[in-house]
C-alpha cells in the first residue's frame, strides 16, 4: 500500500515533529511511505530519508504557485497512491486544486484552525475528504461544532519519542543554570513574547534562570530585537533547530508552552515523556492532556505574572517538580508510544483504502 504524506515543510511545528516520530515506524510497517514537502523540506528531512522514506522538495514560493501546483499534480499521477495524508489545510487546498477528483482518498490531520471560525472554502473541502484525523476528543468536539461529519472523524492520539542521547546545547548556558525550555515554530499565536516577559520577571528571584527557544520561523527576528531590549537579555537563548527534541528537554527543570491560540499539544506531549514538569496555558487541547496541580500546572492565556509565580513555585519546590514529572510520564507512556500510534495510523489507512 502505497501512503503519500503532504505537509508545507519539516519545520518546528507541532505535525512536521509528528511525521518525523511516525513515518519511519510506518515504512516500518511495509507501507511504501512518500512524503511530500510543499516549499522547502526542512531540517528533518534528513532523519526521514535515513529511515528510508521518501521525500520529495516541490519548493512551492508563494501562496498561488502554478509551477510548484503542476509539480505536485504530476507526482500524484506518477505514484497513484491508495491513500493521500494532508497534514493541515494548506496541504488539503494543495491537493484540491492539484487533483480535486482525489479529495475521497484524503486522510486530513489538524483539519481546524488554531483560532477563529472555519473558513468557508475549508469546510466544503473537509466534508469531501475521506476521514479526518485528530489528536484528542476536544479536537473531535471543535470538528462537530465546525459542522463537519462526525462519522468521518478518527481520533488518533499524538505519538512521541522517549529517548534519544544527551544532547550538547548549542547555547552560553552555564552547567549550574535553572534551565527552561520552550520549543516550536516561532510565529505570532505561540506566546514565545510571552514567556521572554515571564522570564525577564524570574530573574529578578533567579539570577541562574534561563531560557531556551528551540525553533524557526517567522518571528525569530523580533524575538531576538525584543529579548535585547530587556533587562537580563543574555540569559534568553534562542537555540535555532534543534535536532533532538527530547534530549534537550531533559535538560530542563520546567517547560513552557505558552500558547496564545489552541495549539502546543506535541511540545507538551514530548516534555512530559521527557518527565519535565510542565507549564502550560489554558487552551483546550492543552487543558484536555494536563490535570492541573495533578501531572501538569495551568495558567490564563498571555498571562506572564502566573505564569513566572506558578514556575516560582517549582522551582522552589523540587519534591512537587519530580512528582508533576513522574505523573505525566506515566500517562503520555499508557498512550502515546510512537509503536503503538504507527500501529494505530496503519489499522486505518487499511481500512479506509479497503
Amino acid at each position: 500500500m502505497k501512503i503519500l504524506h503532504v505537509i508545507e515543510s519539516l519545520d518546528a511545528s507541532g505535525c512536521a515533529r509528528q511525521l518525523q516520530v511516525v513515518g519511519p515506524r510506518l515504512a516500518g510497517t511495509g507501507l511504501q511511505i512518500d512524503v511530500c514537502c510543499l516549499g522547502r523540506a526542512g531540517p528533518w528531512a534528513g532523519a526521514l530519508r535515513q529511515a528510508g522514506v521518501t521525500v520529495h522538495e516541490l519548493h512551492w514560493t508563494r501562496t498561488f504557485d502554478p509551477a510548484g501546483l503542476w509539480r505536485l499534480r504530476t507526482l500524484l499521477h506518477r505514484l497513484d497512491p491508495d491513500l493521500i495524508h494532508a497534514w493541515r489545510r494548506p496541504a488539503l487546498r494543495a491537493v484540491a486544486l492539484a487533483a480535486c477528483d482525489r479529495l475521497a482518498r484524503v486522510v486530513v490531520s489538524a483539519p481546524l484552525p488554531e483560532r477563529g471560525p472555519l473558513p468557508w472554502w475549508d469546510r466544503w473541502l473537509l466534508r469531501r475528504v475521506r476521514c479526518l484525523g485528530v489528536a484528542g476528543a476536544s479536537d473531535s468536539a471543535h470538528c462537530a461544532a465546525a459542522g463537519l461529519p462526525a462519522e468521518r472523524v478518527e481520533v488518533v492520539p499524538s505519538a512521541v519519542a522517549w529517548s534519544g542521547p544527551d544532547v550538547c546545547l548549542p547555547a552560553p548556558v552555564p552547567d549550574d543554570a535553572r534551565r527552561i525550555v520552550c520549543v516550536g515554530d516561532l510565529r505570532p499565536g505561540q506566546g514565545f513574547k510571552d514567556a521572554v516577559w515571564a522570564m525577564d520577571i524570574l530573574n529578578y528571584l533567579y539570577p541562574d534562570a534561563h531560557l531556551l527557544i528551540a525553533g524557526t520561523g517567522p518571528q525569530a527576528a523580533e524575538l531576538r530585537a525584543f529579548a535585547r531590549g530587556l533587562r537580563n537579555s543574555h540569559h534568553v537563548h534562542l537555540l535555532g533547530h534543534v535536532a533532538d527534541v527530547a534530549a534537550l528537554l531533559r535538560t530542563a527543570e520546567v517547560c513552557w508552552v505558552p500558547s496564545r491560540v489552541n495549539t502546543g499539544r506535541q511540545v507538551a506531549l514530548e516534555a512530559r515523556a521527557q518527565g519535565c514538569a510542565v507549564i502550560a496555558t489554558d487552551v483546550p487541547c492543552l487543558r484536555e492532556l494536563i490535570q492541573d496541580g495533578t501531572d501538569g500546572l495551568l495558567v490564563p492565556r498571555g498571562d506572564t505574572v502566573a505564569l513566572a509565580r506558578r514556575t516560582r513555585r517549582l522551582l522552589d519546590d523540587p519534591e512537587l517538580r519530580a512528582r508533576l514529572g513522574t505523573a505525566a510520564r506515566q500517562a503520555t507512556v499508557a498512550r502515546c508510544d510512537a509503536g503503538q500510534v504507527a500501529r494505530r495510523w496503519r489499522e486505518l489507512y487499511v481500512r479506509l483504502a479497503g
